[in-house]
């Protein structure tokens, strides 16, 4: 019990950085189900009756469900597989095990009371974090606007911070690596010498080709993409119909749950950067499976090849996950009093000009920037009158721009007129402000607007 206990605690302070760690909770509530079905001999303190195969059930389609109308919000093929088919693959597994159980002669079992305490202890070691966090909200009577904040606002994501999965046919790398490092099962062991030959010379030809060419690199990182998803459902075969020991089967089980739950940090924006969120997991659930699969009849050099491989991807190949790539980026540095960062040299001359435009104008005071322009009151240290970033946070309230009154007393503003993911502003709304504010100057895609 005391496992999952500090389990819980882990997940409040996940969700406590941030609110996707609730995944890795639904992952764990996966998990315990399925502890709870192969619980071991001396485990077993009671009769299980039919309430424990309902409450499996139950929890097992409506999981199913909800995600499913979730993911449909996004559409298409490839959302589903990214998202619902791990899932959907373990709930089968939950259901396959609850089938056997109930052809067992057998009958002895946790049941449904130890499920209620195994996710009792739980839930009280992740609410301990959570409790402590959202004290001081408590105390100054904010707890509201922490729960509109966390669960409320970022729900308008599914709106207009959307973006899906790479297209079914992608999957194509990932199922050519797999299929080039299985081979060696099927090798005699005389020749598999060959197969390390194999592996380390198109291993080493896909990062030359990773260094200087875009399809090259989209390859590679496509070919470890496409792992999380594959992995599970591979997993979740094993458990299934490998027949090893319940011990081995909860822990693969456990990582699996974990990965697939994790994996949905990438819902509903897909970015590649959100991958690396749960890399770590998909190539320790790798490991761990290809370890059960083929440990006897695959060598180290075997397995340890495709890890250097992926390894020194990484290590030099990923600065720029998810942007345009660039063999011969170069990089400017923003040289502004505020921040000193590397840019692309496109985006340092927009940011200099704007802010030498609004210093000219320094005796003004600001009074909007956006929509998705928060960088520019950090820029230009004024005070954050919108505290977002980005405006369709504030979508519940309305446009502040939408009250005529609201940039009384202010004499400048900035328009983005791309803004990363918010709606423009409407033509009335932009028409009204070219009369309020008559002299303008543009760099980039800002306009800065001001009084006469």
């Amino acid at each position: 019990m005391r496992w999952v206990w500090l389990a819980g605690i882990c997940a409040g302070l996940s969700i406590g950085v941030k609110i996707i760690g609730v995944y890795f909770a639904v992952g764990a509530a996966v998990f315990l189900l399925f502890y709870e079905q192969t619980s071991p001999e001396h485990e077993r303190a009671q009769t299980r009756g039919n309430a424990t195969s309902v409450l499996v059930l139950l929890f097992s389609s409506t999981l199913v469900l909800v995600l499913s109308l979730l993911i449909s919000r996004a559409g298409g093929a490839a959302q589903v597989f990214r998202f619902v088919v791990p899932m959907g693959a373990l709930v089968c597994v939950l259901a396959l095990e609850e089938w056997r159980r109930t052809q067992s002669t057998i009958k002895h079992r946790l049941g449904y009371r130890a499920i209620l305490r195994l996710a009792g202890s739980f839930l009280v070691g992740m609410s301990i974090p959570l409790l402590i966090l959202s004290l001081p909200y408590v105390v100054t009577g904010a707890f509201s606007d922490l729960l509109d904040g966390v669960f409320i606002r970022p729900a308008s994501r599914l709106e207009y911070a959307v973006q899906r999965a790479p297209h079914m046919l992608t999957v194509i790398p990932t199922l050519l690596v797999t299929c080039v490092l299985f081979l060696g099962l099927k090798l005699r062991p005389s020749h598999r010498w060959a197969h390390h030959v194999f592996l380390l010379s198109i291993g080493t030809a896909l990062l030359v080709a990773a260094r200087w060419t875009w399809g090259g690199h989209l390859f590679v990182w496509l070919s470890a993409y496409h792992l999380a998803p594959l992995v599970v459902v591979a997993g979740c075969v094993w458990v299934a119909f490998a027949g090893a020991p319940n011990r081995e089967r909860r822990r693969m089980f456990a990582l699996l749950s974990v990965t697939a739950g994790v994996g949905l940090v990438e819902f509903p924006f897909a970015g590649a950067i959100y991958f690396l969120y749960t890399a770590p997991l998909v190539f320790l659930t790798v490991a761990a499976l290809v370890w059960q699969i083929g440990a006897s009849r695959l060598q180290k050099v075997s397995i340890g090849i495709p890890w250097a491989f992926y390894f020194a991807f990484g290590l030099m190949l990923m600065n720029n996950v998810g942007g345009p790539y660039m063999t011969d980026r170069r990089w400017a540095e923003l040289a502004l009093p505020r921040a000193r960062l590397r840019s692309s040299p496109s985006d340092s001359l927009v940011y200099s000009q704007l802010l030498q435009i609004i210093r000219t104008h320094k005796d003004r005071k600001l009074g909007y920037a956006g929509p998705d322009a928060s960088e520019v009151y950090f820029l230009t240290e004024s005070r954050v009158r919108a505290p977002v970033l980005f405006d369709f946070l504030q979508k519940e309230d309305g446009s502040p721009l939408d009250d005529p009154g609201y940039l009384s007393g202010y004499d400048l503003i900035v328009l983005n007129h791309k803004p990363e993911f918010s709606p423009q502003l409407s033509p009335e709304i932009l028409e009204r402000l070219a009369r309020q504010f008559p002299r303008s100057a543009v760099t980039g895609h800002f306009e800065v607007r001001w009084r006469e």
